[in-house]
């Protein structure tokens, strides 16, 4: 989700759609308010994990980033030989 957040969540909401749709017509009985249900959750869902992804990215590092801050710093720092990452 790192480029197109809004892509990938309608391609998610278009497939779940697609599998309601698959189930109903194979006779499992789902009302109409229990698609709705089912959609609304999914809506809200993707809308959290869209919101709160850039929030929770401020607080994580990858180990490429980490190794990458170290180096850097290591390079920046006169006399200081950069040890290996284990």
């Amino acid at each position: 989700m790192n480029k197109e957040p809004a892509t990938i969540i309608a391609a998610v909401t278009a497939l779940v759609t697609a599998i309601l749709g698959l189930l109903v017509a194979y006779g499992v009985p789902i009302s109409e308010d229990q698609r709705n249900a089912i959609l609304g959750t999914l809506a809200a869902t993707c809308t959290v994990i869209l919101v709160m992804g850039p929030v929770i990215r401020q607080y994580v590092w990858s180990p490429n980033s980490v190794e990458k801050k170290v180096t850097e710093a290591y390079e920046a720092t006169p006399g200081v030989d950069p040890k290996p990452m284990v």
